[in-house]
């Protein structure tokens, strides 16, 4: 546990400091910790225990501040996100489970599994952690192929028939796949696009 809170930790503080050169007023948006009832949650949901890692990574930030649904109206906008926080990862493993029990997968086949991960269209011992907006996410696996890790971050879209090891951990896959300039630039234009009607609105006074 030590072991896993001091990696934690270590991840965060380095992924701030990168975030922080890009574009420090993105960690204004960054949550507090989740707390250790919330992560007892998941896990009764799941019917599996978080890695020590895991869980020490959300009790840090439960998320990035990133929803993976934005309100339009009467309806709901899928948004893009680095890192969902619990409630939003929970909602997306209800999606796909869902499907599962549906009988909506049992016409695909994965054809491809790069690395130590099942070849499932689904498997409800992955977590979520990702959105593209688009029905596809990276997860937490918690039921790995032999030789993989628990804990791994596995690739999963809904329309590919391949699965795909991403990292060994998720402090290794925050490092690594987090675009700061990329959400950096993202976080500019969304101010600016709030901004323009104050502009307008200015310019007809």
């Amino acid at each position: 546990m030590a072991d896993a809170r001091r990696i934690a930790a270590a991840a965060w503080a380095k992924l701030e400091d990168r975030i922080r050169l890009a574009e420090p007023r993105i960690l204004e948006r960054f949550p507090a910790g989740a707390s250790p009832s919330a992560l007892d949650k998941v896990e009764r949901q799941l019917g599996a225990k978080l890695p020590p890692l895991v869980r020490e990574i959300y009790r840090i930030h439960d998320g990035v501040g990133m929803p993976a649904f934005v309100k339009k109206g009467r309806y709901r906008e899928e948004r893009h996100s680095y890192f969902l926080c619990l409630a939003d990862a929970l909602d997306q493993w209800r999606v796909w489970c869902e499907g599962l029990s549906g009988g909506f997968f049992k016409d695909f086949k994965v054809e491809n599994a790069f690395g130590p991960v099942r070849a499932d269209w689904w498997n409800p011992l992955w977590l979520p952690i990702t959105t593209d907006g688009g029905g596809n996410n990276d997860c937490v696996d918690l039921d790995p192929a032999p030789r993989g890790r628990v804990g791994q971050v596995i690739q999963v879209w809904h329309d590919d028939h391949q699965r795909e090891v991403l990292a060994p951990d998720l402090a290794t896959y925050l490092l690594d796949r987090v675009e700061e300039d990329e959400w950096a630039a993202a976080f500019r234009a969304e101010q600016a696009a709030k901004a323009e009607p104050r502009r307008h609105a200015r310019r007809h006074l």
